[in-house]
């Protein structure tokens, strides 16, 4: 009776399995897909050439998108920092070299004035007093002109850069790698760098790729320069490349929502009171692949070469016929153990 009733909760599993394979190709048969242009051919996590040069296209002024400085302007208020540049005078750089020869900051905004300076850190770890160098590159060190100078981290969620990437610490044994004492400190209550002395060089905020907040989020810009573009029958296409640079922005750092149902979906929905045969699958599923790929190995290619054995022409070996390879082994080979 208790084996009957078993057996009839696993067919259940299977058919509601089943079912949910059928929903899954009538979402696709009508026209549901998970499809980015973008992500199909740069990696999801690729810093430098998908989300530095996709963020720089929309920032730049001169870009193709011709809607001159608006796309800046909707960064600059996503910020917090309406009006801190003199828009009309503003160059917007990617990869930019200050003295054309070594630091190269992910992205640069500037009006003569005052700078912005972007690290791009998806993934990337930072690299030895990387943030001090790049303002040194910039030629922020003065406290008189601290207030001139932005440096805008931006990253899925970290909170600040690391003591490495400020330089107070180094990973490099090597003495002549730091050969003075200078970092930076993070001063969140001031949204400051400050200097070893204390003094602030530079302005500093957070920008997260995540989703949350949005008011200093790559989503909440994304959106603003969609609803500019929206209804302009002459951008369509740029509000699609919106929409396909958002996707994978998601993607990476997952939190994108597939637009077929998924497996996921299943299991907290309809398939919720099945949670207990899929965790019981997954725990003897490894079990059984070891069990398949030994048979595969073993009875099933002796079934397999069975007639060629047989009629002399293959040769089965084991631990008595071994040596018989000795001929084919190459020369100066020794054996190890």
């Amino acid at each position: 009776m208790t084996d009957n009733k078993e057996n009839d909760s696993w067919n259940v599993f299977f058919s509601d399995l089943a079912k949910f394979r059928e929903v899954q190709e009538r979402q696709k048969q009508r026209g549901l897909n998970d499809f980015t242009s973008l992500g199909s051919v740069l990696k999801a996590n690729d810093e430098v050439r998908l989300h530095t040069r996709f963020i720089y296209s929309l920032l730049n002024p001169e870009g193709k998108h011709y809607q001159g400085t608006r796309f800046l302007e909707l960064f600059l208020e996503c910020i917090g920092r309406s009006n801190w540049l003199n828009i009309d005078s503003t160059i917007v750089r990617k990869e930019y070299c200050p003295d054309g020869k070594s630091e190269q900051i992910d992205l640069y905004i500037a009006d003569g004035s005052r700078e912005i300076v972007i690290e791009n850190k998806l993934n990337a770890h930072d690299q030895p007093r990387q943030v001090l160098r790049y303002l040194d590159a910039v030629d922020a060190r003065h406290p008189e002109s601290s207030d001139n100078t932005l440096f805008v981290y931006l990253t899925k969620g970290r909170a600040q850069p690391s003591l490495l990437g400020l330089g107070q610490t180094s990973n490099d044994k090597k003495p002549e790698a730091n050969p003075d004492s200078r970092h930076l400190i993070v001063c969140k209550k001031t949204s400051s760098l400050l200097n070893e002395n204390g003094r602030p060089v530079a302005l500093y905020q957070n920008l997260w790729y995540r989703g949350k907040p949005k008011s200093m989020s790559v989503h909440g810009w994304l959106e603003s320069c969609s609803r500019e573009v929206e209804g302009k029958d002459t951008t369509s296409n740029i509000l699609w490349a919106i929409s396909d640079y958002k996707t994978v922005v998601e993607r990476a750092t997952r939190e994108y929502a597939s637009n077929v149902k998924t497996l996921k979906e299943f299991f907290e929905g309809d398939g919720k009171e099945h949670l207990e045969q899929a965790l019981q699958l997954t725990k003897d599923l490894p079990n059984a692949q070891i069990k398949w790929l030994h048979s595969v190995m073993t009875e099933q290619l002796d079934e397999l070469f069975e007639a060629g054995i047989s009629a002399g022409y293959l040769l089965k070996l084991d631990a008595e016929n071994a040596s018989d390879l000795v001929d084919f082994v190459r020369p100066g080979w020794k054996r190890s153990h």
